[in-house]
């Protein structure tokens, strides 16, 4: 009866079934095309919706119509800045060859006529060492063992260095750096410095030879006087900065320096064309071994500052060409009337020898810091060892200490009074 009842059932549904499908409308295969592009048009317009499981949707199909002027307007103005800066960059590096090929060209006469090679054999005039940095390198002449210049064009480019030019040092400057190695055994040693007042704390601040050794010089003479409104002289040995002086021609130079005649008569420029000139055979950094004070090369160093090179009047081409004659004039200088007096290697002796005091100090000071450091971290290794023990031996530890102790100071009494007697 049950089989019956179920067999009914089936065939109940059966037929419901069929009568379904017969009465549903009939489709195509055109139309069912039809509603499939329908379908995938939709799925492209609409956002997919997150899963279930709440993970990322899969990624968004997008075209052309999409985009809007306001989607890429914050790339655009980075690549136009970047794109400005390239250009600026690519513009600039050519006026910075033609500011030094300008400077090279005012100054070549002297390079040739004082020295058998100017540049190198493969490459004579200026080696370009970086974008806005160049070299000259000179050679073959008698008191030098080596000359290079820099040269150093400001950077025209960077916004930022030159809003720090402004700060600093009022405008940016291109520079020309003359450096000479000199032979150690045509002159005297001494630390001596002619450079503009205005620089006086950077060089105190960064140079340890010049903060610690010369004083400051007056340049008056019965030769003539130094534009004491510019400059500021740093010397050892005061007999060297007075023969010095008396050199026409280096009197000459500096006064052509701030745009005067040799008797400070005319317009002046604005800024001084020689920035410093220093001689040392000391280390500029503090040193901490005697050995510092001996090891380094006598070097010459003549720096100069210059306005824009591409818009000279006749007048700064010749004051350029003239200030490029000082380091010439006093290599032979110091080559021919280097040495100084037996009281004036005196002075400068005893000076560094204070010097040289100071640096002992300083180093015995350091050595016992570190002895107190090694005897603390002993102590410890010790008092870590002690407190791993059993109390019975802590206490003969701390009984061998105070006898210990007690020793000392008893030895200490007698030496004492050993003195007193």
């Amino acid at each position: 009866m049950t089989s019956f009842v179920r067999l009914s059932l089936l065939s109940s549904a059966f037929a419901t079934l069929l009568a379904t499908a017969a009465a549903a409308p009939e489709f195509d295969d055109e139309d069912d095309d039809d509603w499939a592009r329908a379908e995938e048009a939709s799925q492209l317009k609409a956002p997919r919706p997150r899963s279930s499981a709440g993970g990322e949707p899969s990624a968004r199909q997008y075209s052309l119509g999409d985009v809007e002027l306001r989607h890429i307007y914050r790339e655009a103005i980075i690549l136009g800045a970047l794109l400005a800066y390239l250009i600026s960059w690519l513009i600039n590096r050519q006026k910075y060859k033609r500011i030094a090929d300008e400077w090279f060209n005012i100054t070549k006469d002297t390079w040739i006529r004082n020295f058998s090679l100017v540049g190198t054999t493969y490459s004579p005039g200026l080696i370009r060492q970086g974008p806005r940095d160049y070299l000259l390198y000179l050679s073959g002449r008698a008191h030098v063992r080596s000359v290079y210049t820099n040269i150093t064009i400001a950077a025209r480019n960077d916004p930022v260095q030159m809003i720090l030019g402004l700060f600093f040092e009022s405008i940016p400057y291109d520079t020309a750096a003359f450096t000479a190695r000199l032979p150690s055994a045509e002159s005297d040693s001494q630390v001596f410095g002619i450079f503009l007042k205005k620089l006086v704390p950077r060089v105190m601040r960064t140079r340890w030879d010049f903060r610690e050794l010369p004083k400051k010089r007056d340049m008056a003479s019965t030769a003539g006087r130094l534009p004491s409104e510019e400059y500021a002289v740093f010397a050892e040995a005061p007999e060297f900065l007075a023969t010095l002086w008396a050199e026409p021609e280096i009197r000459e130079i500096f006064w052509a320096s701030v745009g005067l005649d040799s008797e400070g008569k005319g317009t002046p420029f604005d800024e001084p064309l020689i920035e410093s000139v220093l001689l040392s055979d000391m280390p500029t950094e503090e040193p901490y071994k005697l050995e510092d004070l001996t090891s380094q090369p006598k070097t010459l160093t003549v720096t100069y500052r210059f306005p824009d090179l591409t818009k000279l009047d006749d007048k700064q081409r010749q004051a350029i060409a003239k200030v490029a004659e000082l380091p010439v004039i006093l290599l032979d200088y110091i080559g021919q009337q280097g040495k100084l007096s037996v009281d004036g290697k005196a002075k400068i002796a005893k000076v560094r020898q204070a010097a040289s005091q100071k640096i002992l100090r300083a180093a015995e000071a350091e050595r016992k810091e570190e002895l107190a450091r090694q005897k603390l971290q002993e102590k410890r290794a010790r008092d870590e060892q002690v407190t791993s023990r059993t109390p019975e031996e802590q206490r003969k530890y701390e009984e061998r200490e105070r006898k210990k102790d007690l020793a000392k100071s008893q030895k200490k009494k007698m030496k004492k009074g050993k003195m007193t007697l």
